[in-house]
């Protein structure tokens, strides 16, 4: 799991995974332990094609092609920690990050009118990025060489960090191969609350 750092300064115990097979479970309440004990879901909404199941979502099928889980926590200011746990296959792909808890539910995140409504990590393609909405912000062909953004493999860790009072997002991914969390370049900024934690999975 990671550390939640509240607006208040308490920590707080966040988890989450999403997996190619795919399941994503993420757990943003304050009472994290006590809910999840208690079987209550902290996914405030999900795609249709997914099926929730206390923590977890899954992707059941290919259509829509897109489908997209956001939490139950809104965060408007103050420095905020998740992790999402990576398990792929090849065949999909998995978006992580922020987004405005109106987004779209059945749409793909790369898009133009995405813009300013949510802010993300991809690293299942053959550019990976940071991005906001449409607009690739962080990346090898954007900024240089200096600022190439890994790809997600099969049991990393991704680790965002929220800092609503900057409006910026950065991440750090964790590589078992390597043992510890090497931070991703760059950061994005520009991030305006409420915001939730997100993933889109593709299949």
């Amino acid at each position: 799991g990671a550390r939640l750092q509240t607006a208040n300064g308490s920590p707080r115990k966040v988890t989450a995974m999403h997996t190619y097979s795919p399941v994503l479970d993420i757990s943003i309440h304050p009472d994290v332990l006590r809910e999840r004990d208690s079987g209550v879901s902290w996914w405030k909404t999900v795609g249709a094609g997914l099926k929730l199941d206390r923590s977890e979502v899954t992707k059941l099928r290919d259509k829509p092609e897109f489908a997209v889980a956001l939490g139950a926590l809104q965060f408007s200011t103050g420095k905020h920690e998740f992790e999402f746990s990576i398990n792929r296959s090849s065949g999909g792909y998995v978006y992580v990050g922020v987004a405005r808890p109106d987004i779209a539910t059945d749409k793909t995140f790369c898009r133009r009118d995405a813009c300013d409504q949510v802010w993300y990590y991809f690293g299942c393609g053959y550019t990976n990025a940071l991005r906001n909405g449409w607009d690739d912000v962080v990346s090898a062909e954007v900024l240089g060489s200096d600022f190439t953004v890994p790809s997600f493999r099969s049991g990393d860790r991704v680790r965002a960090q929220l800092n609503m009072d900057e409006g910026e997002l950065k991440f750090l991914i964790f590589r078992n191969d390597v043992g510890q969390y090497v931070e991703v370049p760059g950061k994005l900024t520009g991030i305006q609350g409420p915001v939730v934690a997100c993933c889109c999975v593709q299949l």
